[in-house]
């Protein structure tokens, strides 16, 4: 199988030739594995997916037939979701209203000297 692929045969056509599915091709000949060791999701099961949720069946179920785990479910089912959070992401959090405010020894300062002022002055 692996001398077929290298020579240009798509895993279409060398499941046809052994009888196999896509997916046991590909895992015989782990395509779909990536360098960190977790599995790649292939077209076959993205279109399992998308095709079980348009039968109305839920998440949980769709995970429990394909293997696809539930939120890789839900970037499938809303791709432009999915996308709007990666858009987010890239965008820098605001400052937070801490950091421009005084340390609490200068406040305590600041208000230290006010009195003594208020003191002299009365």
């Amino acid at each position: 199988m692996r001398r077929l692929y290298e020579r240009g045969n798509t895993v279409t056509e060398i499941a046809e030739l052994y009888s196999l599915s896509e997916s046991k091709v590909e895992s015989i000949l782990k395509l779909n594995e990536m360098p960190n060791g977790k599995k790649q999701i292939t077209q076959a099961q993205k279109s399992q997916v998308l095709k079980l949720k348009k039968q109305g069946v839920t998440h949980r179920v769709i995970q429990k037939k394909t293997g696809v785990s539930l939120s890789s479910i839900d970037r499938i089912v809303n791709p432009k979701r999915a996308n709007r959070q990666k858009e987010n992401r890239s965008v820098k959090p605001a400052p937070s209203p801490r950091a421009n405010r005084t340390s609490r020894k200068s406040t305590f300062k600041l208000l230290w000297g006010a009195l003594e002022i208020v003191k002299e002055t009365a």
